[in-house]
Parts: C-alpha cells; structure tokens; sequence
C-alpha cells in the first residue's frame, strides 16, 4: 500500500513538474509581447506566477525526495488511546467505536459504505458487520495476527496479538498522500483556464482586434428559499444567490460554497451537493473522506461555464442531498458564497473577476419525518384607513394567510398572534377572532403585554384542526373594535392597529402524526398598520399642471381635487406644501376658503356632508429668488379636518402614500440675483 502511494505522489509531481514548464513557456511569450500592453494583464500575470510559486512549495519541487509522504493520526480517535481490553462479538463501549473507525480507515477492512458502521456512521456496539471486518482486518495481517497465536483462520476475537497491530497503526499513523493532491488540481486548472484566458487577450492585442468590454461581477443572497428542512436521505434546494454582470458578458468559471460548522461533521451529515441553474444541475460534488478533508472551509465547484448576460443576472441554487441516518450529527449548517473570492468569473475582456457575499443561508437536518408547518401571507391588506361604526362593533381584518402543511398529517394545536398599536390596545378593542375561510375558528381576548403602557398585547388561539399532508388552509386574522362614542372616545379615533405571527412565538405547536414528533411554525408574518376612523374624506386628483414663464423666473401651478366625505360631515381645516415658499390660494365649491396665510375655514364654507363630493381647487405662484429657485412643483404635504364633534385629524404624505400624489410634475427656475 504504501509503495503504490509513493507512486502516485511521483506520478502527480511529474504531471506538475510539465504543467510548470509549459506555463513558463507561455510566460515567457506573453511577457515580451506585453512591455507596453496594460496594467490588468500584467497584473494577471504577476498573480499567475504567484500561483505557480505556492504549487512548487505545496509538492516540494524545491526539495529532492520524492518519496515524500505523511502520516496522519486516524480522525475520530483521541491522541494516545491505546486498545487494553480484548473485544468479542455482543461488546460495548467507546472501544468498539474505535475500532470500527480504525477499521473504516482501510477500504479493505472497512464495516460498510452506508447505513449503521460506515464511515462516520460508527457505532459502539460490536455485531455482525463488525465480526466481518474484524475477520478482514485479521486475515490482511494474518503473519502478525493469527501466525503467532497459532490460528489458521480469522476468528473475529480481538485478542493480544491482534489489539498489538491495532495499536501499532495507531502509533504509526495511517500512511497516505500528502493532502494536497486535490488542491494542485484545482490549482493547474485555474491557472490553465486563466492562461488560456490571457493568451486570447494579448492575441487579440497583437491582432489590433477588439478584445470585448471589462465588467464588474456582483453576487447577493435570494430570499427565494429559505427555512429549508432536509431530512434523511432527502435531496432539497436550501439556498439561492443571484450572479449580477454589469457593463459586460461574464462566465462564471469557479463558486466556492463555504460551510460554517465543522466539515468533519458536515462530510458525515451530507452525501452529495450540487448547483443549478434554471432548475438545472450544472456541477455536483460527492462529500465524503475522500473528496473533502476536514479542515476545508468550503466545497470547491471548478470549470463551471455559467454564463450571465451583460447587466443581466443568473441564478444559481445550491442543493444537497442528506446522509441517510437516524441522528444528524448538527440539526443546522449555513452555506453560501461567503469567503473571500468565492466566485470566479472572466469578463468580455478576458479579465478575471471575483465576487463573495457577506452572508450564506441556513438549512435544518431532521433526523425524523416529522412534516413541515409553514406560513406565507395571501394577501393581507396593505397599510391604510378602515371606516368603523359609531355605534356598533366593527370587525377589522389585518391578516390573511395560507397554513401550509408538508410531509406529514399534522395536528395544529394553536397559534399565537401578536398585536401592536400607538393607543392603549384594551381601549380600542378586546377580541381577536381567527376564521378558516367564512368559517369561525376561534375566538380570544388579548392579554395585555407588561410594560409596554398598554400599546402591545397577545392572543393564544386554540386551533385544534388537523390537516393533511400537501395541504394549504387559507386563515383570515381580524379584531372586533367597539362602537365609539364620539364625544367620549373622539381622543382614540384614528389609532392605528397591526398584527404579527412570528416563528420564535409559536413553537411545537402542532404535532406530526407519522411520529409524534411536536412540530414548530416556520415563517415570520408581519402586517400592516390600520388607522381606525369613523369617518374621513377620500382624495382623488382631477387635474395637475405647472408652467413657467418666459425668464423662467416664475412657476404657475393649479391643482383640482374631489374631496368625498365618507360616513360623516367633513370640515376641512389645514393643508400644508412641501415647499412654504408657494403663494396659493383655494376654493372650494368657488369659494375661497385660503389666502396663502392662514385658512378662513372652520366655517359652513369648508365644510363637506357626509356622502357629498366638493370640489377643491388650488391655485400656486413660486417667485424664484437668491435662495428659493430650482426644480420646484405644488405638492400636498399633510390635509388636517375635524369631524361632526369636533375631533381634530392630520394625514401626511410621509404616511399616506394617497397624499402623495396630490401634485404636479417639477419645472425647473432660475436664480434671481
């Protein structure tokens, strides 16, 4: 074993050795083409040759044995064990699992490829399967095993004779290839790809032809897929990034996934990963002892030809396929582009580019088909203004989402809801209800959250619904607001009310009936603010326009608004510019109600009955002057009104995006000096 090692270390040097030559020879050619040619080739160049030098030292060029090889301690095994006690068939114990890790470490003595006993599988109970490879180990060693004991066959017993060689290896090590054949590889055929990159460059140079535009290449996370949960021998998409080329064509060459947990235990935990491309595997890797050594920080995916158009983007998912076993030896592991040059691309220009992200993406083991419980929102109502009942009990929807049910039958026991709000919550309501369609599910009233002066509660619905496997319950969340006096409550009109579902509150919530096993909601749902109001006038523009006068020194601008008021009279009090320096005046219905100062309202004038649309027109001058010129346009900022009892209300463009587009389009003025 150890002679055919040596050979294949001589046989990986001599490939190097002419890998060398021939890329000092292309070297040579490039550099005297290059004596005027840019910065970025000879850049690439430099970075090559420094390349090359970290091979020569890696292989030992500069040293002259070529018999070179290391021992390393078996991994697994605590520095210094030695076995003292004889081991049969029915033993126990961490002894056993030593051993069946030593005996793991030779492909012809090991227990099995997978399941119980293969590698990092290991167990401490010495069976069958163990019986067998011990018969293995002793039948390889038979001259220093079963010769001096005086057997002729293996006998499965670990004894002296064979605790003695056992114990030998582990003194000596295991004698292996210098753990840098892969690397070198990986190495050659970057520099390779990168040479043949630089060679079309300066060829092109010479050829006075046009080499193709430089780029830039950036790379980003994808919310797309998250909260991913693989299970034994389950092949998942856990993670996706998005490849983005500016200015240029690039292919993308090379992609580094960085692992963060151990890779030790992360080789045991995944058998294979793979990238896609429009649901396409483009590379894939085995994860094994053999193709990734356990201080590696990432899996490498080389001579990849990924090709992201010019300001376009692909996307690439990262998929792994779990080790089959009955315990993961992580529950989690997050991976991505994350180190530095990750990924690896050449632009139009044959230029190299290199691109990593900050953050990777996290996936989940389950070691149990226990099913998944997601949330995902369906609609919710976006933030805005709901008309309540003066008199009557209103019920306010905030939520609408999917209950998505994976893998499993579940049983959904209940579900907590958080509330939020800018007024004491037990002031504007008391009951939360939750409904399954039309269908009423439940009904709670909200706890009050302590020292939060009464502005966040909770509710705990009690579900008790079970839904199968692959299907998706639709819920809708709302609040039953009080009638409102408005003489007594007028102070908490207009508070506004949200609702969140959050996963780290509602945990083993349900159970799995394939196992029993108590489930956790996946997925955060957060909604949006509504503002109660028992009345309130609807905006809608008619008409907009601004003009300038010949000098370009004056801006002229109208606005035409309908104001509706709805559920209730209206008296218009207030509105404010995002730019004081307008003169304007209003009318409303033809009568002025604004001189540009102050309003004249509060009056029969400014008023609007409920159910009735007024017209509103707003008349602007701008003077440009030394400090006020510019791009400038009419533009609502806030709209304050009071209602039948006199409760005072402002909405601004900041929070109402409605308000917003109360304005005309920008000219721009001159300076007046």
């Amino acid at each position: 074993m150890k002679v055919l090692l040596q050979k294949k270390m001589k046989s990986l040097k001599k490939k190097v050795i002419i890998g060398l030559l021939a890329f000092s020879i292309i070297f040579s050619g490039i550099g005297v083409t290059l004596a005027d040619e840019t910065d970025d080739i000879r850049k690439e160049m430099s970075a090559l040759e420094e390349m090359l030098a970290e091979i020569t030292e890696k292989i030992g060029l500069r040293g002259e044995n070529d018999d070179t090889e290391e021992t390393v301690s078996i991994e697994g095994i605590p520095a210094g064990f030695t076995f003292g006690q004889n081991l049969r068939q029915g033993s126990r114990g961490t002894d056993v699992k030593y051993l069946q890790i030593l005996l793991n470490a030779d492909s012809d003595t090991r227990l099995a490829n997978t399941g119980p006993g293969s590698p990092g599988n290991e167990t401490e109970y010495f069976g069958p399967i163990t019986l067998s490879a011990v018969n293995k180990f002793q039948g390889k060693y038979s001259s220093e095993v079963l010769v001096p004991a005086g057997a002729s066959a293996p006998t499965g017993f670990v004894g002296t004779y064979t605790r003695a060689k056992l114990n030998s290896i582990l003194q000596e090590g295991v004698s292996k290839d210098p753990d840098v054949s892969n690397e070198i590889m990986e190495m050659l055929q970057e520099i390779s790809e990168r040479v043949k990159a630089l060679v079309e460059r300066v060829e092109a140079l010479e050829k006075g032809e046009v080499i193709g535009e430089e780029g830039d290449l950036s790379v980003s996370l994808r919310s797309d897929i998250r909260n991913v949960s693989v299970r034994p021998n389950q092949t998942k998409d856990v993670a996706m990034f998005r490849l983005e080329a500016e200015d240029s064509d690039i292919e993308i060459q090379r992609f580094d996934v960085y692992v963060d947990g151990a890779m030790t235990e992360f080789r045991g935990d995944i058998d294979e990963m793979a990238l896609k491309v429009d649901g396409e595997v483009v590379s894939e890797r085995e994860i094994n002892r053999d193709t990734v050594g356990r201080d590696d920080k990432y899996i490498r995916f080389s001579g990849l030809n990924i090709e992201v158009p010019k300001n376009g983007h692909e996307d690439v998912v990262i998929s792994v396929t779990a080790a089959d076993k009955s315990t993961f030896t992580n529950t989690s592991y997050i991976v991505g582009p994350t180190g530095d040059n990750a990924i690896r691309g050449v632009d139009g220009a044959r230029i190299t580019l290199y691109a990593s992200v900050a953050n990777g993406r996290s996936f989940e083991l389950d070691d149990e088909t226990a099913g998944t419980l997601e949330i995902r929102d369906n609609d919710s109502p976006e933030e805005g203004v709901v008309l309540i009942e003066e008199d009557e009990n209103t019920e306010v929807e905030l939520l609408v989402f999917d209950v998505v049910v994976k893998d499993s039958d579940i049983d959904l026991e209940n579900l907590r809801v958080e509330f939020e709000g800018d007024y004491d919550l037990e002031e504007i309501f008391e009951d939360a209800l939750l409904y399954r369609g039309n269908t009423l599910v439940d009904v709670q009233s909200i706890t009050i959250k302590e020292g939060t002066d009464n502005k966040e509660a909770y509710v705990v619905f009690e579900v008790e619904m079970d839904i199968d496997a692959g299907e998706t319950l639709v819920f809708t969340l709302v609040i039953d607001v009080f009638g409102m006096d408005m003489e007594d409550d007028g102070d908490r009109i207009g508070s506004k009310v949200k609702a969140e579902i959050l996963a780290d509150e509602n945990k083993k919530i349900a159970y799995a009936y394939d196992t029993d096993k108590e489930i956790d909601l996946k997925g955060d749902l957060e909604g949006e603010y509504q503002a109660l109001y028992p009345s309130l006038p609807e905006f809608t523009l008619k008409e907009a326009d601004i003009e300038r006068n010949d000098n370009r020194s004056i801006a002229d601008a109208y606005l035409t608004i309908e104001v509706e008021a709805v559920e209730g009279d209206i008296v218009l009090t207030g509105i404010d510019y995002f730019n004081s320096h307008w003169n304007v005046i209003m009318e409303l219905e033809g009568t002025e109600v604004y001189d540009g100062s102050s309003w004249t309202g509060t009056t029969s004038q400014s008023t609007i009955k409920k159910g009735r649309t007024a017209e509103l027109e707003i008349f602007g001058i701008f003077e440009a002057t030394d400090t006020e010129y510019g791009w400038v346009r009419l533009a609502v900022e806030s709209i304050d009104w009071e209602d039948e009892e006199g409760n005072d209300f402002s909405w601004d463009a900041g929070n109402y995006e409605f308000i917003e587009v109360l304005r005309t389009e920008r000219v721009h003025l001159t300076q007046q000096l």
